[in-house]
């Protein structure tokens, strides 16, 4: 019955024909896959083919049921059929037989490596426009192997929780942001037979370098002209240490305003990224007491 693999089906052809997403969950459920394959079927997989298949049935109707159907909804996949779904997404787990935990419990360091090296290879072979990570271990074990021009996105995993319904609202917001910046970037590389990306029109970029040897945060106010911004951040340990990319991501200041995770003073938005050294995330939050939103994290090699 495990490991889990569903991957995905996409036709052939040009860019346009690439998966919408890859979609990294944590594991596979072993109660809900047990009691479906049991349900399902009463013999044993002759093929590794009818394992995928089955796999790929067992998860569709997992994933057709609340509150994770809220998140594919958000993706925009709201398919009929377990074939449709799997022609526009291409689905995997880091730990894809679930024994994460097990094999912690056995300090086991080859586990975590021979998965994370699987995971690796996926993400340089399948053809995507981005890639959403699901739940935290999916983040923390997968965030850092995406190749860096990729988009990556990450929301909690699903449960009728406030952090998963902010989670959607976030993902939602990016993708639509990220949607925008496509469509112009795909512009301006055919009118100019491969230039360079450019930033939508009224989007401003912002590099900024968080030290943790100064309060483990950075901020700064940004005019308030400048609503719609592209941050790109780096991190580094101290002052003189070498610096490493974090990632960037579209801003909508006037969102994190409403949502209680920047402020406005006068001339512009009070932004603020802190280091958790808890998780090594990155978060937008103006302070401990308020909330947060994950932005991305710390490479391996800066904490190491």
């Amino acid at each position: 019955m495990l490991p889990a693999l569903y991957g995905g089906e996409a036709t052939e052809g040009g860019p346009d024909s690439a998966f919408e997403f890859l979609v990294v969950l944590e594991g596979p459920s072993v109660s809900f896959t047990r009691k479906r394959w049991k349900t399902l079927w009463s013999v044993g997989c002759a093929t590794a083919a009818e394992a995928v298949c089955r796999h790929r049935r067992i998860f569709f109707e997992w994933a057709s049921l609340a509150p994770q159907a809220e998140l594919f909804s958000v993706l925009g996949i709201e398919s009929s059929t377990v074939e449709d779904f799997f022609r526009r997404l291409y689905i995997t787990d880091v730990w894809k037989d679930a024994a994460f935990q097990a094999n912690r419990k056995r300090n086991n360091p080859g586990y975590q490596q021979y998965w994370q090296q699987k995971l690796a290879i996926e993400f340089a072979r399948v053809h995507t426009k981005a890639i959403v990570f699901v739940g935290r271990q999916a983040r923390l074990y997968g965030w850092d192997l995406v190749p860096a021009e990729m988009p990556r996105h990450f929301v909690p995993f699903p449960k009728w929780t406030k952090g998963f319904r902010l989670g959607l609202q976030r993902l939602a917001a990016n993708l639509r942001s990220n949607s925008q910046d496509y469509g112009t970037d795909r512009s301006a590389r055919s009118e100019g037979q491969g230039a360079p990306p450019q930033l939508g029109l009224g989007l401003v970029s912002h590099n900024w370098t968080l030290n943790d040897a100064v309060n483990h945060n950075v901020f700064n106010v940004i005019p308030a002209d400048q609503r719609h911004i592209h941050m790109s951040l780096l991190y580094r340990s101290a002052g003189t240490a070498k610096r490493f990319s974090v990632g960037g991501s579209t801003l909508d200041l006037k969102e994190l305003v409403e949502n209680g995770l920047s402020r406005e003073v006068d001339g512009g938005f009070w932004l603020r990224f802190v280091h958790d050294g808890r998780d090594h995330g990155i978060y937008i939050q103006l302070n401990r007491r308020c909330p947060r939103r994950f932005f991305g994290n710390v490479p391996a090699d800066a904490v190491s």
